[in-house]
């Protein structure tokens, strides 16, 4: 049910150039594309206001937004390294947490991870409501320990279950839901307990499930009947599902969904691709909330992308951004054709939060970038970056 992440896998934002090139305008922290000889379009949202946290010690991992005010992040600071009899010593870290409340800047707090323990802590940190939080890490004993905060990480109490104790009937705001063997379970924003969400969608083999801009809720799995993949949407906080009507595409194994102004994508990734492995095959595009489905692109033999990683972004000058495993590809005409806008395995990874988009920054540790639109984005600095 939780899903660790090794604390050795440095989060953060690329500089502007990753994904295009941009410059800063007269808002501080916020970056547009440079002008060109065709015309540049206006930037439609400003970005989230989330300060940096530059004072904050050690290394920033682990963002997570409850909205755009409301956030937690785990702060890792550890010795620096040593020899001979301080060696030992050398790989002890302090974990603390850093809590975001109300945008009034960025406060320390302890974290319920024993100070001592290694640098490569698994964990994972998901924030449920404001204030309310939970961690999951396994210790230098090896026991996997899961503990709650609903006090903005004030104090720390251990979990009351690792499963989900009975049903919620819909997901509410500020909850967190999350996929395991049996079905969705939702991370509630008061208690940071799981429940298990009453109206399951008629699907096997969930997948992670996802967020859309406008708040609705979306995942895939399984048809029964047909052994095909499929992806549902729910409007309703999860009292009910609806199936997109998508076209059936051999070989799918995963499906992920985007959302831009008036339009939905779904890109369908699997490994009927004449022995190249795993990749991208199709690309669908719906123009009227899902009700009917275009196919725009079509994977043709001896081509890229390979697998999407994260979501991808439809921005609101028009352009599509996929992230994949092998580059990060564009294109300006709803992903009819691609190009490739950075080769090379991405160093950022593209999500949807509660907050807007988030880039989270592979190599460079609390750099992030956030955006209400996929266009206009704000560079967020956590931490001193040395751990």
């Amino acid at each position: 049910m939780v899903l660790l992440t090794a604390t050795a896998t440095l989060l953060g934002c690329t500089s502007p150039g990753n994904s295009g090139q941009s410059r800063n305008d007269d808002r501080e922290g916020v970056e547009t594309p440079p002008p060109s000889l065709d015309p540049t379009p206006e930037p439609s949202a400003v970005p989230p206001d989330v300060p940096s946290g530059t004072e904050l010690p050690g290394q920033a991992f682990s963002l997570r937004f409850v909205d755009e005010a409301n956030a937690f992040a785990l702060v890792t600071e550890c010795a620096a390294d040593a020899a001979g009899a301080e060696a030992e010593r050398a790989d002890r870290c302090a974990y603390r947490v850093a809590v975001l409340e109300d945008g009034a800047g960025w406060a320390v707090r302890d974290s319920p991870i024993p100070a001592g323990d290694s640098r490569d802590v698994p964990h994972s940190l998901e924030a449920a409501g404001p204030g309310v939080a939970r961690i999951s890490a396994v210790l230098d004993d090896g026991v996997e320990r899961h503990w709650v905060t609903t006090d903005g990480a004030r104090s720390w109490q251990p979990a009351a279950s690792t499963n989900a104790a009975g049903t919620v009937e819909e997901i509410p705001d500020g909850a967190i839901l999350t996929a395991d063997e049996d079905g969705l379970e939702v991370l509630m924003p008061d208690s940071g307990e799981y429940r298990r969400l009453a109206g399951q969608p008629a699907l096997n083999n969930l997948g992670w499930p996802g967020i859309l801009p406008d708040g609705a809720f979306w995942t895939s799995g399984v048809d029964p009947a047909t052994g095909h993949r499929a992806v549902v949407v729910s409007h309703d906080r999860g009292r009910s599902w609806d199936r997109l009507p998508l076209p059936t595409t051999a070989g799918v194994t995963s499906q992920t969904l985007a959302a831009g102004p008036d339009v939905l994508y779904v890109f369908e990734s699997g490994t009927a691709r004449a022995g190249e492995g795993t990749g991208v095959l199709a690309v669908h595009r719906s123009t009227d909330g899902g009700a009917t489905w275009d196919p725009v692109w079509t994977y043709p033999p001896g081509t890229t992308p390979r697998t999407v990683l994260g979501t991808p972004i439809a921005a609101s000058d028009g352009s599509l951004l996929m992230y994949a495993s092998d580059a990060i590809y564009r294109s300006e005409n709803d992903g009819q054709d691609w190009t490739i806008s950075r080769p090379g395995s991405p160093p950022e990874r593209p999500e949807v939060t509660p907050a807007g988009y988030l880039l989270t920054d592979l190599t460079n540790p609390g750099h992030y970038r956030v955006s209400t639109d996929g266009f206009t984005w704000r560079t967020v600095i956590l931490g001193s970056g040395r751990g």
